[in-house]
């Protein structure tokens, strides 16, 4: 990739919406970047497993986000995020 690519989740190259979820993806040259608004009750297990199948997320990610606290379940392991710590 080269230079700067610049988008917006305002105007995204492809939207997806599986159950309980809406991601707008943009494509920064070869790279994508997601946007995932998730409702109460999403879990990859039940909303997400159906679709790709297989037993655990396979994408490379880089989590920032916005909230107020989320859990992340990965390999059995439950985490506790709070935002600003």
């Amino acid at each position: 990739m080269s230079g700067i690519v610049k988008k917006s989740f305002n105007n995204p190259d492809e939207v997806r919406s599986p159950d309980k979820a809406n991601v707008h993806v943009c494509d920064l040259g070869g790279v994508a970047a997601a946007k995932m608004v998730l409702q109460p009750g999403w879990s990859w297990s039940t909303c997400i497993k159906p679709v790709v199948g297989g037993e655990s997320c396979q994408a490379s990610l880089v989590l920032p986000f916005t909230c107020t606290t989320i859990f992340v379940s990965l390999f059995s392991i439950i985490f506790l995020l709070t935002c600003g710590h």
